[in-house]
């Protein structure tokens, strides 16, 4: 179920969006920054597996401050699949 950001807290502006986003794909799965990211994929970067998935999910969400369907979670496979998901919530909102 989708829910708003905490009240109070907006989320990150769009200029902000998609480096913060890739921050917490690094950080979540300890990839170097030389590692490109429009290339990761479920199963291509270590960790990156069900639970792994979960944990990403979850970091996603505390650092942009958003909550993504639960629907669209399963159907993320990639990192562009994510931030094109992130985006699109954020624009909805």
């Amino acid at each position: 179920v989708a829910a708003a950001s905490p009240a109070g807290v907006a989320p990150a502006g769009p200029d902000r969006i998609g480096e913060r986003l890739a921050q917490t794909f690094r950080s979540t799965f300890g990839l170097a920054a030389s590692v490109e990211l429009g290339s990761c994929v479920v199963g291509s970067v270590p960790r990156w597996d069900s639970l792994g998935h979960l944990k990403l999910m979850m970091e996603v969400e505390r650092s942009l401050r958003v909550r993504l369907p639960a629907e669209q979670l399963s159907k993320i496979q990639s990192y562009r699949d994510l931030e094109q998901a992130v985006r699109a919530h954020l624009s909805a909102l």
